[in-house]
């Protein structure tokens, strides 16, 4: 049986250009009702060198790195050692992290243009071209890149409202990205996770601008474990990178509703197939997906969708090979994004 496990990935400590501790950051995660928060702070992997890996009560820790040159950045997990970049690297780095054998995930990947700044942050690096990297993910839904995408100082009314109410600035992952990602699933098997990129910064009078705890209920990843977590954090990290790298996860914004349990797969002729799952097409085949409040889905194949329904579930016949992913939007807002099943 599948257990659903909800986490936070991209999180920054003050090891690097966040606020909090790592022991901070993790009580803070148990408070939002995590099973997995994953930090990557920028220039270190300290943490995972000293064994402060594991679980603390019943949040389980990762320890990765944000590799950070002027483009490109990367959310890369299961490193030995640090990997460095020079500031005008291209891809060096994620060959790098290839070779120890990690996992290279795409962070915030907006296409290219001009950098404007914020008060307390930079709007996001952007990438040259994700879809050809040597990347095994991506985030395609980040909820500190969206809002930030929509600070205008031209506008420095909004901007305050923005910050009073980050929601109105949180709109979903951009046509480009979903474009991008559907044309690569064709090509390859490609990853889609959620992230925060957390730094919990302050603003005037030491007030903290999007805290930790905040972040943590929004855009989570949901990992899809076989028999679930042991309490072994040496059997239990291993199972979090297999389910990661199968793509046997999805992510939603929990703050609109909790999608724990969600379902989407592919089954007939004998067998079932989840997402991230890769099968030969075959006769007799049907997508099916559940989810665990009313919600208005859509049924994407190839980038296109092909289905629609509204409730809580959706079964579609499968007439030929292609990529099927599932999305969901509640109230009219983006919510959910799961990965493909993959009929080759």
């Amino acid at each position: 049986m599948l257990r659903d496990y909800k986490g936070a990935l991209h999180v920054h400590s003050k090891l690097s250009d966040g606020t909090g501790s790592p022991m901070q950051i993790v009580e803070a995660a148990r408070r939002a009702k995590l099973d997995f928060v994953v930090l990557t702070d920028h220039k270190t992997v300290e943490l995972r060198g000293q064994g402060k890996e594991g679980w603390y009560g019943p949040t389980m820790l990762v320890v990765g790195q944000e590799i950070s040159p002027r483009v490109n950045h990367v959310v890369a997990l299961g490193l030995d050692r640090v990997v460095r970049a020079a500031r005008r690297e291209r891809l060096g780095h994620v060959h790098e992290v290839v070779e120890q054998g990690g996992l290279a995930i795409a962070a915030h990947p907006w296409p290219r243009r001009r950098l404007l700044h914020v008060p307390f942050r930079r709007l996001p690096a952007p990438w040259y071209d994700w879809t050809e990297a040597p990347v095994m993910g991506v985030e395609l839904w980040s909820y500190m890149g969206d809002w930030t995408r929509h600070v205008n100082f031209l506008r420095p009314a909004y901007f305050i409202e923005l910050v009073r109410r980050p929601e109105l600035g949180i709109r979903g992952p951009l046509t480009r990205t979903l474009a991008d990602y559907d044309a690569v699933c064709q090509r390859r098997r490609m990853v889609a996770v959620g992230a925060v990129d957390a730094h919990a910064l302050r603003g005037p009078f030491g007030i903290k601008v999007f805290p930790y705890e905040f972040l943590f209920g929004t855009i989570r990843t949901h990992l899809l474990v076989p028999d679930g977590f042991t309490g072994d954090f040496a059997r239990d990290e291993a199972m979090f990178y297999a389910a990661l790298r199968a793509g046997h996860c999805y992510l939603a914004h929990d703050g609109i509703a909790d999608a724990t349990g969600t379902a989407f797969a592919c089954s007939g002729a004998g067998g079932e197939w989840i997402m991230g799952d890769e099968l030969e097409f075959r006769q007799g085949l049907t997508v099916r997906a559940t989810v665990p409040v009313e919600a208005a889905l859509r049924l994407i194949y190839n980038g296109s969708a092909v289905h629609e329904a509204t409730g809580r579930a959706l079964e579609w016949p499968v007439a030929g090979p292609g990529v099927y992913r599932l999305e969901g939007r509640v109230g009219g807002r983006a919510w959910l994004y799961t990965n493909p099943v993959y009929v080759r």
